[in-house]
């Protein structure tokens, strides 16, 4: 479970409920968008950050994450896992473009 906070008031405004196992990694995109959250049950989820809506799923690796970066321009995510390989994602479309 990751949670949106408004650092100026301290309230959560989002409970991002959907992993099946604990998070590596947690972080708001550029454009304040979207959250890209990578998980120890091998995927990494993008999520709305307005409404808390998950948007896409990638799947493929074999272990669980380590890390996921989303890109300034918001089109691409890249997620490091424990299976030692590094997967490159369209956001668009939730496509592995890179292995």
């Amino acid at each position: 479970t990751a949670r949106i906070w408004d650092v100026a008031t301290g309230d959560c405004l989002q409970v991002l409920e959907g992993h099946e196992s604990g998070l590596s990694s947690a972080l708001l995109s550029g454009s304040d968008e979207w959250v890209l959250t990578a998980s120890w049950d091998g995927t990494a989820k993008i999520w709305s950050a307005t409404s808390g809506a998950c948007r896409l799923t990638f799947e493929g690796h074999g272990s669980r994450l380590s890390s996921a970066v989303i890109s300034a321009d918001d089109r691409l995510a890249m997620t490091t896992s424990w299976d030692s390989t590094v997967r490159i994602w369209s956001v668009a479309t939730g496509d592995c473009v890179r292995l």
